[in-house]
């Protein structure tokens, strides 16, 4: 039996992130929302209302102060997190056009430093963590840019592709 169930979104969630205190927990839903909550006692915390559409991906930073978000509306925002993630103390601080498709993932280099956001596009986007501005571009995918992860040591990053294929580039976090 489930130990705890998270009522709130009105539509399918798509994407999860722990904060890295353990205690909050983020959320993308198709019901064009992001929404903190409290895992542990079960209750929400913030939604983050501004997206037009759906949003497919959720990632929050190691050091915790930020929650990125992308999705069908083609922007990854980006909200600061307060300590207590209270309603209403998150404020959005930025939202850029990304991509020409929807945002499939969006995913946070190990160090922090770096923003990453794959689309259907098949576009790859490097994003600079201090003003979370456009860094580098990697080559047009063969397939959409399914699944992202990073090497333990932060040196690379490996790319899933709808078609099975998976893919290693090198990473300069300048």
């Amino acid at each position: 039996a489930p130990r705890q169930t998270l009522a709130g979104h009105n539509d399918a969630v798509y994407g999860l992130s722990f904060h890295p205190n353990s205690k909050i927990l983020a959320s993308a839903s198709g019901d064009r929302t992001v929404k903190l909550w409290d895992e542990a006692r079960g209750e929400r915390l913030d939604t983050f209302a501004q997206p037009a559409k759906e949003q497919y991906s959720v990632s929050v930073s190691p050091n915790g102060k930020y929650v990125a978000a992308g999705g069908v509306d083609l922007r990854v925002r980006v909200w600061e997190l307060s300590e207590t993630a209270a309603e209403g103390t998150n404020p959005i601080a930025y939202a850029r056009f990304a991509h020409e498709g929807p945002i499939l993932r969006v995913l946070f280099s190990p160090d922090g430093r770096l923003l990453i956001s794959a689309a259907e596009d098949r576009r790859i986007k490097v994003w600079g963590t201090r003003t979370f501005t456009q860094v580098a571009m990697l080559e047009r995918q063969d397939d959409w840019p399914s699944a992202l992860c990073f090497s333990p040591d932060n040196k690379q990053l490996i790319v899933g592709r709808m078609n099975g294929s998976l893919v290693r580039y090198p990473v300069d976090p300048r």
